[in-house]
């Protein structure tokens, strides 16, 4: 006869859970323990539909045939537990086949007794029906084996709990994982041991589906939502112990949750980090700061180390609390490298655009700052001046006193000429012994006056010759002066090479401006 009441329906909530569970597993089959996780579905579906099945008749016969088929769920699924444990922490190589026939020695001999309980009564040793306010339940007698099975059963769910606690309990992204992971045996547990305790208010059943049906959904919130199954911990930590790399968890409130080997040793040798606020172990208040959050692509600076630190949320999940990973990767090597680069690239360009012997700009570069300055004064307006300057008789020193005596006296007249001239004007060694200097928004009488203290100081200026002699020398100017804004480039260097031609025919050691 069939019965419908209220005591049906946590079967029925567990039975629905763990198909929803079993197919939610589907996708991960190929990750660790996914399998294991499968099959306790499977048995949570068996216990569910046996319960279910035995609360809908009436009948003492058939209410025994649920019950058979219920312990083939009941029997299993602590062993399953246990080896999703095993497998997800260790693999399925670990579990030989020896160690596999020893797990589920008490579970097959518990279901064989279960079949056979008419013939020893090692289970049941009696079993009636009970009507109780309009429902027909059934009351037992249990046998000696269901005192070793309720052990068996208990110490397998206890060790894989204890199991995936330890393996998860040093992993803040298995955190909501951690939790489920004790909160779905316990709920199970506490029903199952309510139902064998004597202070079970309704004895004729069995609760144990109704912490079932909780169990499921708290691995389906707790294990699959959570990505438990993404990733195994093991694998997990031990890729990132082995990273050289600094790696950090931060809560949302600064505190660091989790640091690698890397970090320890890099960071603060010989100190913990843990529990640490992070702005006291990476100096950049972007860190800690609680309405921007933690900032991505950041450099900062330890001790005589640069890292560059990437940051990555670890739950998407708005509801739940948002640790955040950071990564810190060192580039005190690169930025050394690329600064050193950068240097010899200056080093190379100043080399490029100066005279290797008086340390001037050379005549590559005073056409560049030529051009430059000409097409600015000629934008604006301004005018532009032009000296250019021929050391007198500079090849009677060199056969005099010898080219060293010239080459220090060119070095002399750089020094002076350096000395003498304005932070904006350009000097250079134009060639041989001539030299030349730019001169920006000056005109005719500037460029004289400044002419004239070149000149003189240049005459003042004498180093000792290898003979002991002073060696002196004068220098000739041709000035130009653009008339912007008419004026073209060639044009005012013509005029200057033709102002020093004359000061140079004109007796040497002094100035001359060009007329036209």
């Amino acid at each position: 006869m069939l019965q419908i009441t209220p005591w049906s329906l946590p079967s029925l909530a567990a039975l629905l859970l763990a198909l929803a569970v079993l197919l939610r597993t589907r996708p991960s089959a190929s990750m660790p323990g996914a399998l294991a996780l499968g099959l306790l579905c499977v048995c949570g579906l068996v216990w569910a539909f046996g319960q279910l099945l035995g609360s809908l008749t009436t009948d003492l016969d058939l209410k025994i045939l649920a019950s058979k088929v219920q312990y083939i769920g009941v029997a299993i699924l602590p062993a399953t537990w246990l080896l999703f444990a095993v497998c997800y922490v260790r693999s399925l190589r670990m579990l030989r086949p020896s160690r596999l026939a020893v797990l589920l020695a008490i579970p097959a001999t518990t279901i064989a007794l279960a079949w056979t309980n008419d013939l020893h009564g090692l289970l049941w040793q009696h079993v009636e029906l009970w009507p109780v306010s309009g429902f027909v339940g059934i009351a037992t007698v249990h046998g000696a084996w269901f005192t070793v099975h309720v052990v068996a059963s208990y110490a397998m769910v206890i060790a894989a709990t204890i199991i995936l606690r330890f393996e998860l309990a040093g992993s803040a992204r298995f955190a909501t994982a951690r939790k489920a992971v004790l909160q779905a045996p316990v709920a199970v547990l506490l029903m199952n041991a309510l139902y064998l305790s004597p202070w079970n208010p309704v004895p004729f059943i069995d609760p144990s589906p109704l912490g079932l049906a909780a169990a499921m959904w708290i691995l389906n919130r707790g294990v699959l939502q959570s990505g438990l199954l993404e990733i195994s911990p093991q694998v997990h930590r031990h890729v990132v112990e082995r990273l050289g790399d600094p790696i950090l968890v931060v809560d949302p409130g600064g505190r660091i949750l989790e640091a690698n080997p890397a970090a320890h040793s890099k960071l603060r040798p010989g100190h913990p980090l843990v529990g640490l606020a992070i702005d006291t172990v990476l100096p950049t208040p972007s860190f800690t700061d609680p309405n921007r959050g933690l900032a991505d692509d950041t450099e900062v600076q330890v001790g005589v180390h640069t890292y560059h630190v990437r940051t990555t949320l670890l739950d998407a999940n708005p509801r739940q609390t948002q640790n955040t990973v950071l990564v810190l990767r060192d580039i005190t090597e690169r930025l050394t490298a690329e600064n050193e680069l950068r240097r010899v690239k200056l080093e190379m360009e100043r080399l490029a655009h100066t005279d290797s012997l008086t340390g001037l700009a050379n005549r590559r570069f005073f056409m560049l700052r030529l051009h430059e300055e000409f097409e600015r004064a000629r934008r604006h307006g301004h005018t532009l001046s032009i000296l250019l300057l021929d050391l007198d008789l500079f090849k009677q020193i060199n056969d005099t006193y010898g080219h060293d005596a010239g080459d220090r006296i060119l070095v002399a007249v750089a020094a002076t000429i350096q000395s003498v001239k304005r932070a904006s004007d350009v000097s250079a060694r134009y060639g041989g012994e001539e030299f030349a200097l730019l001169l920006p928004e000056t005109d005719q009488q500037g460029a004289w006056s400044l002419g004239e203290r070149v000149r003189e100081r240049i005459a003042a200026t004498s180093i000792d010759s290898a003979t002991g002699a002073r060696v002196s020398v004068t220098t000739s100017v041709g000035l130009a002066t653009s008339r912007a804004p008419g004026s073209d480039l060639d044009g005012v260097l013509i005029r200057a090479d033709r102002a020093l031609y004359l000061a140079k025919h004109a007796g040497r050691d002094r100035v001359v401006a060009a007329t036209d």
